[in-house]
C-alpha cells in the first residue's frame, strides 16, 4: 500500500489539530521540523513492521534549507508511509511541496464570525445531536471565535443531551465553568498572600466600585479571596457578609471568558508586585487603572 503526502498549513491551529488526528494511520512517528535530517528521509522509504505508518513533521518550517531541498527530491518518487508536514509559520515554504506529484493541501483557514454559527451547527451535526440558534449565538457571545473553547463546551454538554441542544443547557454549563474557573484562580492567588486579604479587608471594601464588568468581577474575586484565606487562617468564614457574596455571583453569568483572561494577567502582575514589596495601595491602584484601560 503507497503512501501520500499531505501539507498542513493555515492560521486556525485547532482545525489543523484535528485533521492531523484524521490523518493519522497505523504507527505514528512525530518529529521537530528543526531535527529532520537524511536519517528520517530515508526512513521513510524503509520497511515497516506494520501496514500503515504514519510520519509527522512538526513545525515543517522549521526544516534546514539543504534538509527540505533533499526532502523535496526525495518525494519525487513515491513513498510506501503516510508524511505529513504541519506548518504553524514560514507557510510560504509549503508552497515548494505543492508541485510535486500526490501531494495534497489541507489549508485550515480562521473561521470569521460570518461563518461561525454554520461551524458550530455542524460540529453538533457530526455527533448526532441539534443545537438551537439562540444557543449557538450565546456561545459566540460567551466565548468569542476561539473555536477550540466552544468545542470543548460543546463536547461536555452533548453528553448529557439526548437529541438537541438549548440555550438552557450552554448557560448552565458557562455558568458552572466560569465560577470553576474563578475559584482555580482564588485559591492560587490566595495560598500566596492568605494574610494580606484578611488584613487589607477595608481596603478593599472600601474601594470605589468601578462601573466596568471587570471590576464587579473583581468584587466577587475579592470575595472569594477573602473567603479562602479565612479558611486557611482558621478563622470564621461566616464573619463574612454572604448577601454581598450572592450579589457579587449574579454578574458571573454577564462575563466573558475574555475578561476572566484579563483579569487573570492583572492578577498575576499584581502578585508580582506584592513579592517584590512594593506599596500594596499602589498595586491595587495600578490594578483598577488597567482593568479601565483594558476594557
Amino acid at each position: 500500500m503507497m503512501g501520500k503526502v499531505y501539507v498542513l498549513r493555515g492560521e486556525n491551529e485547532y482545525l489543523k489539530e484535528q485533521e492531523l488526528r484524521r490523518l493519522e494511520r497505523g504507527d505514528v512517528f512525530k518529529v521537530p521540523g528543526d531535527e529532520v535530517d537524511e536519517n528520517f528521509i530515508s526512513s521513510l522509504f524503509a520497511p515497516g513492521m506494520f501496514e500503515e505508518r504514519t510520519f509527522v513533521v512538526m513545525d515543517a518550517g522549521n526544516m534546514k534549507k539543504e534538509v527540505e531541498e533533499k526532502l523535496i527530491a526525495a518525494l519525487k518518487s513515491k513513498i510506501p508511509s503516510t508524511l505529513v508536514l504541519y506548518y504553524r509559520e514560514k507557510e510560504e515554504r509549503s508552497r515548494k511541496f505543492e508541485k510535486l506529484p500526490g501531494v495534497e493541501v489541507r489549508e485550515c483557514k480562521k473561521i470569521g464570525r460570518k461563518k461561525l454559527p454554520g461551524w458550530i451547527k455542524e460540529y453538533v451535526r457530526k455527533n448526532g445531536k441539534s443545537i438551537d440558534d439562540d444557543a449557538v449565538y450565546f456561545l459566540m457571545d460567551a466565548i468569542g471565535d476561539n473555536i477550540k473553547e466552544i468545542a470543548g463546551i460543546l463536547d461536555r454538554v452533548m453528553i448529557s443531551v439526548k437529541e438537541r441542544i438549548t440555550l438552557e443547557d450552554v448557560k448552565s454549563f458557562t455558568s458552572f465553568m466560569r465560577e470553576n474557573v474563578i475559584w482555580e484562580i482564588a485559591k492560587v492567588f490566595v495560598e500566596r498572600h492568605p494574610a494580606y486579604f484578611v488584613e487589607k479587608a477595608e481596603f478593599i471594601s472600601s474601594f470605589p466600585k468601578p462601573e466596568w464588568i471587570i471590576g464587579k468581577l473583581t468584587n466577587v474575586i475579592y470575595f472569594l479571596l477573602r473567603m479562602k484565606a479565612y479558611q486557611i487562617l482558621g478563622k470564621d468564614v461566616l464573619e463574612l457578609d454572604k448577601r454581598k457574596f450572592r450579589e457579587y455571583v449574579r454578574y458571573v453569568d454577564a462575563l466573558s471568558f475574555e475578561d476572566i483572561k484579563r483579569l487573570l494577567s492583572l492578577l498575576i502582575e499584581m502578585d508580582y508586585r506584592i513579592k517584590r514589596g512594593m506599596e500594596r495601595k499602589y498595586a491595587f491602584t495600578e490594578f483598577f487603572v488597567k482593568a479601565g484601560k483594558r476594557r
